[in-house]
């Protein structure tokens, strides 16, 4: 039920921007989680947590990799979905190692407390304000701009193969019209001796 979630979550996130180093951090983050908790797990229940945790680490990622705090394309709400998505893994970390390692006190409350603040900011992340209507649209702006100037490119390469293989052609009928012209006059000449011999 858990993993749908996350699905959810990650497909309202979005795959864009990618953000490599953010995915890095998140990679490292699920091996260590993988380290902490293979060891504890047998069967069908290791499979199923390597896939839980490669299903949360990918949600943190998108979560993460909205925020673009040095090109101010950042919100609260896209805060919210990042803090959000941190509590949840924090909170889903703790009950792993309350199950699967072993049990601490207030276990319970701390897992409890996390998860409800994870859904809170994952929540109040839907509420979207006019600043992101804003920032959505600067993004959609460049993103247009930028294919434009990409299909503008391609344009002018097109032009310029275009005029090569024009030049190639004109020369290459120029040399036809010479090598024609040369042989007649070659002809014509060999006529006009042969005519004065005789």
């Amino acid at each position: 039920m858990f993993g749908i979630a996350h699905v959810i979550y990650t497909s309202a996130f979005g795959l864009r921007p990618f953000n490599l180093y953010a995915g890095g951090s998140c990679v490292l983050l699920g091996l260590f989680s993988h380290w902490l908790l293979g060891s504890s797990l047998n069967g069908i229940m290791y499979y199923l947590i390597v896939a839980y945790i490669c299903l949360i680490t990918f949600m943190l990622w998108r979560a993460i990799a909205r925020i673009q705090l040095f090109d101010q394309l950042w919100t609260w709400t896209k805060l919210c979905s990042c803090f959000g998505a941190v509590c949840f893994v924090i909170s889903d970390l703790l009950l792993a190692l309350d199950r699967f390692r072993a049990p601490f006190s207030y276990s319970h409350q701390l897992i409890m407390v996390s998860y409800y603040t994870a859904q809170l900011l994952i929540a109040l992340s839907v509420v979207d304000s006019k600043l992101d209507w804003t920032v959505n649209y600067r993004v959609i702006q460049e993103t247009d701009l930028f294919k434009l100037a990409e299909e503008v490119r391609l344009l002018k390469k097109q032009v310029r193969q275009r005029k090569r293989e024009e030049m190639r052609r004109s020369s290459s009928r120029e040399c036809l019209a010479s090598a024609a012209s040369s042989s007649s006059s070659s002809s014509s000449s060999s006529s006009s001796s042969q005519s004065q011999s005789s």
